[in-house]
């Protein structure tokens, strides 16, 4: 599980809109925002994130 939340303001604060990381994991910004909608991702997703949005403390956000 994902807690979108803290997901959300993470993005918010980095300046990423849905879309924008939607193309960065490689998603289309259909399937990312479902996704979102059921706080689930896929591993390699997950590791994109937190590549992208420096994600210090990965395990507050996802694995829930």
């Amino acid at each position: 599980m994902v807690d979108t939340i803290q997901l959300r303001k993470i993005m918010k604060e980095q300046g990423y809109r849905d879309d924008d990381l939607a193309d960065a994991i490689g998603l289309t910004s259909s399937e990312f925002a479902r996704r979102m909608s059921e706080s689930v991702f896929g591993t390699d997703e997950i590791e994109k994130m937190i590549e992208i949005l420096k994600i210090e403390h990965p395990e507050s956000i996802f694995f829930k």
